[in-house]
């Protein structure tokens, strides 16, 4: 067998006295091709240590065979779980992932990083976060005007008309604000965020359907414990796992007990939550699955399939030790 560093594809040919096009088609799993050839090519590629050239195929056909992946958070553990995600399923499909996070966090810096992602040629572009959205409707026009098919993962933007898949987060908010009601608690903090207008609306609509439950908006988990005892709060529903730890910190330190004095549940349900240090009540988000989604609408683009531009996953509340019934 031949062996080189810099095999090619007419090493390949050459050794099974085939032509380069059968090889190529072998590779390409092509249905013009007998299964014994394509298990021969297949050997071949193994022994010579073949590596296909995609960048050599993606000049001949127009296509980088890349993902742009835009976002800035991938340094916590639920975004890095969606890059996972993501990464898995384009590699089961022969696509790498290109990433890039914003230089500054304006429309121009955000522009600038865009015009470097087009420059390499990427084939689709997945933004994860709602910092994208600076973009503005004039890029999204040119991106569909170029035929580069583009989604949002973990951000709502159904009044932006772009495509997103994202959790449900109406639906979680009922189910975070529910677990407590359900259980006899009626005065109940809830934490804001600009980003999680709907989850706050979940939150509302449940606390709202009982004429007795009332609910206090809190900002920062260092205001929690003033809050609990002015309002004789026995219940927290925070922005997410992460807050909820803190806030079990503040707690704690200010002699209150979780859950025995106070109920808290948290959001996303990271690794973490789960220890026993913890042991966090929480909503659990289907982080690789968002970022497995997000790069299967992509490929269905790619392949001219039409997928649902607007996708809601189904939250799950994981009931652990942090809440406590009233009842």
């Amino acid at each position: 067998m031949l062996l080189s560093i810099m095999t090619t594809i007419k090493d390949v040919a050459k050794e099974l006295g085939l032509s380069t096009g059968t090889v190529s088609m072998a590779l390409n799993n092509s249905p013009r091709i007998s299964a014994e050839t394509a298990r021969q090519v297949r050997a071949a590629v193994r022994a010579l240590d073949y590596t296909p050239n995609h960048f050599g195929r993606g000049l001949r056909s127009g296509k980088s065979r890349l993902i742009g992946y835009f976002s800035n958070h991938l340094n916590a553990s639920f975004f890095a779980e969606i890059f996972q995600g993501a990464g898995e399923t384009l590699a089961e499909h022969d696509y790498g992932i290109l990433s890039c996070w914003p230089a500054t966090n304006s429309a121009g810096g955000i522009s600038r990083n865009l015009d470097m992602m087009l420059a390499k040629n990427v084939d689709g572009i997945i933004f994860v976060g709602s910092d994208w959205l600076l973009l503005g409707d004039e890029a999204f026009r040119m991106l569909n005007d170029r035929n580069i098919p583009f989604v949002f993962c973990n951000r709502y933007c159904a009044d932006y008309h772009v495509p997103f898949i994202v959790t449900d987060d109406l639906a979680g908010g009922e189910l975070a604000a529910n677990c407590l009601l359900e259980r006899g608690h009626r005065v109940i903090l809830c934490e804001s965020n600009d980003s999680i207008e709907r989850r706050m609306r979940g939150n509302f609509n449940a606390i709202n359907c009982y004429s007795d439950a009332k609910s206090v908006v809190f900002y920062q988990p260092d205001e929690v414990p003033e809050l609990v005892r002015k309002h004789h709060a026995t219940g927290v529903l925070t922005f997410s796992d992460q807050h909820a730890f803190d806030v079990m910190h503040r707690l704690r330190q200010a002699g209150l007990r979780v859950p025995e004095d106070v109920s808290i549940v948290g959001y996303d349900d990271i690794d973490y939550a789960a220890r026993p240090e913890f042991d966090l009540t929480t909503i659990r988000r289907q982080r690789k699955k968002l970022g497995s989604l997000v790069a299967a609408y992509l490929l269905d683009r790619l392949d001219g399939r039409t997928p649902e531009p607007e996708q809601l996953l189904a939250p799950e509340l994981v009931l652990r030790g942090s809440v406590r019934s009233l009842t």
